[in-house]
């Protein structure tokens, strides 16, 4: 058995299990905050049921802001995943995401920047980093607690429909390091769950380029 034959039973299994991890999670969390379906009795557990019925509530925002906080303390990284790979979507995955690493990464920069996430709305905010390039980030939005979605797609996306979530989590603030597992757009999608728009400071730095 050749080491190429190795190398593509490793991946298939390690995304058998980044699958199922990830089916786990919307299950067992994002269904009972986000839509109010509790399968697995984990959102009543947890209290993230809370968030959906006060979203849905016509009692202040507050109160999903002090349900939310409960359920971070409780569990900071409820639904955080430490593999790379999840799916979330059962796309077939592009070619170009086994691509190998390129010859030359994007240069070494930093940034600092705010975005404005819209009350009761959601946005992204991605970058461009290619396969292997490395990346430390720092994100903060103040005293707010919101749902993050860390994860990228490659540059084929909006004609296969697929991405990979690193991290998924309720916090108000993260901190980290990521290698970029194939060359494309990685990100961050931000929910906000109160009634006042949400300033999100970021921090950059590494071998990547933003997207205008």
């Amino acid at each position: 058995m050749n080491q190429n034959t190795l190398e593509k039973k490793q991946i298939i299994k390690l995304f058998t299990i980044a699958m199922a991890i990830g089916t786990f999670l919307v299950l067992a969390a994002v269904m009972p905050a986000e839509y109010g379906i509790d399968p697995l009795g984990t959102g009543k557990v947890l209290g993230l049921d809370k968030l959906y019925e006060s979203q849905e509530s016509s009692a202040p925002d507050k109160k999903v802001e002090e349900s939310t906080s409960k359920a971070v303390k409780q569990n900071p990284l409820l639904l955080t995943t430490h593999l790379e790979s999840a799916y979330l979507k059962k796309q077939k995955m592009p070619k170009e995401v086994l691509a190998p690493e390129p010859d030359k990464q994007y240069q070494n920069k930093e940034d600092e920047l705010t975005i404005t996430i819209p009350a009761n709305k959601g946005l992204e905010y991605k970058i461009k980093v290619k396969k292997h390039g490395q990346l430390k980030y720092e994100w903060n939005s103040g005293d707010i607690t919101m749902l993050h979605d860390f994860h990228g797609d490659p540059l084929t996306a909006e004609k296969t429909g697929w991405y990979q979530s690193y991290t998924i989590a309720y916090s108000n603030n993260m901190v980290g390091n990521f290698l970029a597992p194939f060359t494309g757009k990685h990100g961050w999608y931000f929910k906000n769950h109160t009634s006042q728009d949400v300033k999100v400071k970021i921090r950059l730095k590494g071998q990547y380029e933003l997207i205008q």
